[in-house]
């Protein structure tokens, strides 16, 4: 999550997305503090699925193979 808000004018190139409607009119300050906001949670959201489809992939896979035998 820190990576992403560091990294956030790298990742945009300079044009960020943009809020319309009636919050277009808000400051440019609090339009980035709203977009960063919502964008901190998606990031955790996004990390966990991923985590735990890895980690399903992970366990499905060690059940389904063979163990290797104990060195001697």
């Amino acid at each position: 999550m820190v990576a992403h808000q560091v990294l956030w004018d790298v990742a945009w190139q300079g044009d960020p997305p943009e809020l319309g409607g009636a919050l277009a009119a808000l400051s440019p300050a609090v339009r980035q503090g709203v977009m960063r906001g919502f964008a901190a949670p998606s990031s955790l959201v996004t990390v966990t699925v991923v985590g735990a489809l890895c980690g399903l992939i992970a366990r499905a896979a060690g059940r389904s193979l063979p163990r290797a035998a104990p060195a001697a």
